[in-house]
């Protein structure tokens, strides 16, 4: 699901390839002889996972533009032909559900494939402009072993320089990770709200 600023929220759907599960063709499902169909294709690079993938005015300029992460959990903004137009230097998102994959290699025990985690696109109203929100959980290993334990988290937002995606704002570091969050007006006072689930401990 993404909220579109002119067109409000539309469903996306993606068809997976046989040996990537994780990746395949995007679209936009409309609704059409009482099931959800496949409509307009939203060109992605090739294995880019439609979780963690959303579409909005990121750059500002009034068109939808695709945000997702990469494999390697970097944000990128792509382009309406597919491409790369900038990825992230750092690392953000940081799920901990992950399936089995086929194992690349003999030595493999096991090769955990990590869902991409969500990212937002929301309408600044007061400073008119759009926002990308990303949860970000620290690794105590960077990322270089094969399991991942969070032991701090904060969720940060950017918005579109012209060159990249600059920090706009973040939360304060709090001790654990954050699986999801959303945002919405959640107490019905006319102001959207950040809303986040914290795992302190497993």
């Amino acid at each position: 699901m993404a909220d579109t600023l002119g067109r409000g929220k539309i469903l996306l759907g993606q068809r997976p390839r046989v040996t990537k599960s994780l990746s395949g063709t995007i679209f936009e499902m409309i609704w059409q002889g009482g099931e959800y169909v496949p409509s307009d294709e939203i060109k992605t690079p090739r294995h880019t996972s439609l979780l963690g993938l959303t579409i909005g005015d990121v750059l500002n300029n009034g068109r939808e533009t695709a945000v997702g992460y990469k494999q390697n959990d970097h944000i990128q903004i792509i382009d309406s032909a597919g491409k790369t137009i900038w990825d992230s230097p750092d690392s953000y998102g940081g799920s901990m559900i992950y399936f089995d994959a086929p194992k690349d290699d003999r030595g493999q025990v096991e090769n955990k494939q990590y869902f991409p985690m969500r990212l937002v696109v929301w309408q600044n109203s007061a400073k008119k402009e759009s926002e990308v929100i990303a949860v970000k959980n620290h690794d105590m290993a960077g990322g270089k072993l094969e399991f991942r334990k969070f032991t701090k988290t904060h969720i940060e937002a950017f918005t579109w320089s012209g060159i990249d995606l600059a920090p706009s704002w973040k939360s304060r570091q709090i001790s654990g990770y954050i699986p999801d969050f959303t945002v919405g007006d959640f107490d019905n006072d006319g102001q959207d709200e950040l809303v986040a689930a914290l795992v302190i401990k497993d």
